[in-house]
């Protein structure tokens, strides 16, 4: 996580390079428990440090927010759900609005 923060601090949020970070993060993310909340943790860190520049990601994060809320691992939906709630300071409305 503090690596992609760092890489992430050095180039500007509209450039290629984040996108491709972005991205990346995304299909890093694996079927494990602990894959899951790491992910939940490093998504929560990116919205902490770029705030609402990083809703620009929103529609490709609301579809795996969506399967984390609902996931069986209590740890990964109590993840999902910290992650919503950094999610919906930033976007000034509650993000299960956009999951109906």
């Amino acid at each position: 996580i503090e690596c992609s923060l760092s890489f992430g601090k050095s180039v500007e949020i509209s450039s290629e390079l984040w996108h491709s970070l972005h991205e990346s993060l995304i299909s890093s993310l694996n079927d494990s428990s602990s894959g899951k909340n790491v992910f939940c943790q490093a998504m929560s860190r990116f919205f902490e440090c770029w705030n609402e520049e990083y809703l620009v990601f929103l529609p490709t994060l609301l579809p795996i927010l969506a399967e984390l809320l609902e996931d069986p691992d209590e740890q990964v939906e109590s993840q999902a759900r910290e992650l919503s709630l950094f999610i919906e300071k930033y976007l000034g409305e509650p993000v299960l609005k956009y999951l109906e």
